[in-house]
């Protein structure tokens, strides 16, 4: 399912749509595979098996569609399959009220992201991992920030647990308050770290604290810029073209 971004009247300056399974699943998996590979020899079996149930938790429907996600697996595909442009909470917002504050997708929840808040006493390990990298670059909480899955990447600390760290272009001025957003008090935890996504009721939620839980109508997004969609148009057209030629060759 496609959405296309329009800024003004025919002006289209992003396609957002669905994750399609054939362009996730094999960069994904290797990617799993060699983080799994990695904690093996330090954290043993049992922390691979409880590791690869967070993040390998992925369906397809038959249009083939990603159905399923979760926090987890939103930063796992930052993480190893960087070439797929997850959707930011700045873009899924325009969407939205450009829509009419809807959900663009309709009856599904999208998870864009991370809600950090207060003293870290949900998902702890977590919370302190990403507080030390905001004291490292000097970003200050505040009253809560928000983080989109394309600023985070996947690590393990000492003690075993997945954690998140900041990638390396996240600066002070590109994390956003989380007064940016529209969240619902009632959908809005505090003192932790918590998913943050825009449910199927057209209400945006910061309080997912089970960050591997998977729901059935939770999507994977991407967002494609219109510059992007014109270079890849143009590359597979020639691509075409020059095939052609060839192939004419041999008529």
């Amino acid at each position: 399912m496609e959405i296309p971004d329009i800024k003004q009247v025919e002006k289209v300056i992003g396609v957002a749509s669905t994750v399609r399974m054939e362009d996730l699943v094999t960069s994904y998996a290797e990617g799993v595979k060699r983080f799994l590979r990695d904690g093996e020899i330090k954290f043993g079996d049992g922390w691979v098996r409880g590791s690869a149930s967070k993040l390998y938790g992925f369906n397809r429907n038959e249009e083939g569609d990603v159905i399923g996600s979760s926090t987890y697996m939103g930063v796992a595909v930052a993480t190893f399959c960087p070439e797929i442009p997850l959707i930011t909470g700045r873009q899924l917002k325009g969407l939205y009220e450009n829509g009419g504050n809807k959900n663009p997708f309709g009856d599904v929840f999208i998870n864009f992201g991370v809600k950090i808040h207060g003293r870290p006493e949900k998902n702890t390990p977590q919370a302190k991992s990403l507080l030390g990298e905001f004291d490292k670059r000097g970003i200050k909480v505040g009253k809560g920030r928000v983080l989109d899955f394309n600023q985070l990447r996947l690590d393990v600390n000492e003690g075993g647990d997945l954690v998140y760290r900041l990638s390396d272009d996240v600066l002070e001025n590109n994390v956003a308050n989380i007064s940016n957003y529209p969240f619902i008090l009632a959908f809005t935890s505090k003192n932790g770290l918590f998913g943050a996504c825009l449910r199927d009721n057209n209400r945006w939620s910061a309080d997912t604290g089970n960050l591997s839980y998977v729901d059935a109508v939770s999507r994977m997004v991407r967002y494609d810029a219109e510059e992007v969609i014109r270079q890849e148009q143009r590359r597979g057209h020639l691509a075409e073209r020059l095939t052609e030629e060839f192939v004419s060759k041999f008529k």
